[in-house]
């Protein structure tokens, strides 16, 4: 929807001339009607929801931007699904003076925007899009920032809701003023975009024309320089030359721009930075002659190469033999393989005489103490920190034995500075072929999940088969299937990280939750009626198939206070012994001290382990035999596993002297939890 002059739009502000149209939106002069006060209304697109959701987001994030040097929005709205802002009106821009630009007014705007762009910067905003068109000029002359604070997902956004072509790049901006980065495989804007922009604004402006013919940095990319500049100061030339310079890194910040613009402002003559300079080559050094080096020298070169062999190869053991280098610790091994052969190589150059052996063993260093610090965990940090500064000392230690001289000359001074090509051509190959092999080294841990697959299937097909096999009448397929899933659950905490086949427990989950959930309840509904009639046997069991089937908290509540008081256990079976006898069998009273009970059992809670204290009472025909206390042999406390059935070995009763059971001709053990009597158990003595 277009809008005329005069129309009153969002009920308040009555166009009065457009001041400029784009391919997100048009730029009015309006009359505030509530204020009476004119400003600048910029109206983008219609957009969608979403689009509007997202612009709102954009606009908050930069609302607390506030600097001399941008034109701040003074309100935001939406009004027929476009966004607006608006702003304080500015009667020009800067395109009014491309090609008529005057020395003192140049260095005015290179201030204002250099300092605009350095408090962008400095609160990592990113403009993307500087341009003669975004920056504006109020009544007194001073230079404005606008249009930032917009990001590339709003650009994109507002792209994809145009219906008009435009001359912008998916990275944002517009291509004139694109620096040779955004033409790149990864064309992200970075704070040194804007200052490119900013040089391609400076040229269009000193000149009158764009650089490049309008193809922006592409052109840089292709080996085209940058025209050299002519009646201006040389160091505005400088200046444009430096923020247009082809890498990032060579561009001044917009900071350094403004400390300087500032101090030529004020008459000062300082130092420009980026003035350039011819220098003189350096001088190459001469390589000295090939002699004999000092013993020390020839033994640690052949140390080194020795010991870090030595690495590789426990590094590569470590990779496909010990099961536990998964993951991560895998692929730092791998690459402490490859920093050992790198090491190596590095060696082997310095041995044949190359100066760039020894960069490739300072290089070799550093990664060494990347991965030293990567492989530590917080209990490790003062051996990492240990190892890193072992690793700078050897560095230093090697540039050391270095200088030792024999015959008057160092084995520094012998080292070659060129690379020799020939030896490159044979020796960096080998290398290249030694690292990939290292990296295609299988890992032990990936064979045994290979080898295990079937098996792991085997167990998923299973669950499966006793998920659709198990119902309310028949839950224990269902029991079954929980267990089975705690062993496919295990099978992928060891596998699932280097084998993507592992991961079928979620279904499992799934589809046993939902089939068991409404099972147990059933069943608790059950045991609650037998719990109310205080019919305790049935009771537990039906609490433990409900638990079981699926743990609730509340249920499980019910169940242990219940399951407490048989002490979580459903005796099977009570055997006696003596001494160095066997349990169930005879027991010959001929010099008998001690008789010794052991209780088998099955555990009702199949999940958590419990301590229950357990009463044993030993009857000697017929007579309670007691100790320190009234009413009981003597109290033990034992651990209940829930691992399927199991034993409980109590302490044996009697003394010493043998004269316990001399005369007695049967003995009775019963096991009791609280006032409940578990088993009994009556023993003929022979």
């Amino acid at each position: 929807m277009e809008y005329g002059v005069n129309e009153l739009f969002a009920g308040r502000y009555r166009l009065l001339r457009p001041c400029g149209k784009g391919s997100f939106g048009q730029v009015w002069l309006a009359r505030d009607e509530q204020i009476d006060m004119e400003v600048a209304v910029k109206i983008y697109i219609t957009l969608d929801s979403r689009g509007v959701e997202e612009f709102k987001s954009e606009f908050k994030s930069t609302y607390e931007l506030n600097h001399p040097s941008l034109l701040h929005a003074t309100y935001f709205d939406v009004y027929q699904d476009r966004p607006y802002l608006v702003m304080p009106f500015c009667p020009s821009s800067s395109l009014s003076l491309i090609g008529q630009i005057e020395e003192k007014q140049l260095w005015r705007f290179i201030h204002d925007v250099s300092a605009g762009l350095a408090y962008l910067h400095e609160h990592n905003v990113i403009h993307r899009d500087i341009k003669p068109d975004n920056i504006l000029m109020d009544g007194e002359g001073d230079f404005l920032i606008s249009d930032f604070g917009i990001s590339t997902k709003i650009r994109n956004t507002l792209r994809r809701n145009s219906t008009r072509e435009h001359n912008a790049d998916s990275s944002g901006g517009s291509l004139p003023y694109m620096g040779p980065e955004l033409f790149s495989g990864h064309p992200e804007p970075v704070k040194a975009t804007d200052i490119w922009a900013f040089g391609a604004t400076l040229y269009e402006l000193i000149t009158g024309e764009l650089p490049f013919m309008g193809h922006g940095g592409v052109m840089q990319l292709n080996g085209a320089a940058i025209p050299e500049l002519s009646g201006i100061s040389p160091e505005a030339a400088s200046l444009v030359q430096a923020c247009m310079s082809k890498e990032t890194w060579d561009r001044p910040t917009a900071a350094q721009i403004e400390e300087y613009a500032a101090a030529r402002l004020r008459g000062e003559n300082v130092w420009c930075p980026w003035l350039s300079k011819k220098r003189k080559p350096k001088r190459e050094p001469k390589p000295g002659k090939e002699g004999r080096r000092h013993w020390f020298v020839v033994l640690w070169i052949w140390l080194m190469i020795v010991v870090n062999i030595v690495s590789a190869v426990s590094a590569v053991f470590a990779v496909s033999v010990v099961s536990d280098v998964t993951g991560m610790l895998s692929v730092l091994s791998r690459f402490t393989v490859i920093v050992s052969l790198l090491y190596v190589f590095g060696a082997l150059q310095l041995w044949n005489r190359n100066l760039w052996g020894f960069s490739l063993l300072i290089i070799s260093a550093a990664l060494n103490a990347v991965i030293s610090v990567l492989m530590a965990d917080w209990n490790g940090i003062p051996y990492t920190v240990g190892n890193v500064v072992g690793i700078v000392i050897s560095v230093l230690l090697m540039y050391g034995i270095l200088h030792l001289k024999k015959n008057g000359q160092s084995a520094w001074k012998q080292l070659k500075p060129k690379w020799n090509k020939r030896e490159l051509r044979i020796s960096l190959p080998v290398f290249i072929i030694l690292a990939i092999g290292v990296w295609l080294i299988p890992n032990s841990t990936v064979r045994e999940a290979k080898k295990e697959l079937a098996a792991y299937q085997l167990l998923v097909d299973n669950c499966y088969e006793l998920i659709n096999e198990g119902s309310q009448s028949n839950p224990q397929p269902l029991i079954d299937a929980r267990e089975i899933l705690e062993m496919v659950k295990s099978a992928e905490d060891d596998y699932a990280e280097v084998n993507g086949n592992y991961n079928k427990s979620s279904g499992l989950i799934l589809q046993l939750t939902e089939k068991s959930k409404p099972i147990a309840a059933s069943w608790a509904s059950a045991a609650d009626a037998q719990n109310r009639i205080g019919n305790d046997d049935k009771a537990l069991e039906f609490y433990m198939t409900s638990v079981n089937l699926y743990d609730v908290k509340e249920v499980r509540e019910k169940f242990e206070k219940l399951a407490a008081k048989y002490g979580f256990i459903k005796p099977l079976e009570l055997d006696l012994t003596g001494d160095d006898q066997q349990y169930g069998g005879h027991i010959s009273k001929d010099s008998l001290k001690y008789i010794y009970p052991r209780l088998k059992y099955e555990p009702m809670d199949m999940a958590v382990e419990h301590e229950v204290e357990f009463t044993v009472k030993y009857f000697m025909d017929g007579q309670l035999s007691v100790g320190e206390s009234w009413g009981y042999s003597y109290k033990e406390e034992k651990t209940i596993s829930p691992e399927g059935v199991g034993y409980l070995y109590l302490s044996g009763w009697g003394n010493n002297s043998g004269e316990l059971y001399s005369d007695v001709r049967t003995v009775r053990v019963e096991i009791w939890c609280g006032n409940k009597k578990l088993i009994t158990k009556t023993q003929t003595l022979e």
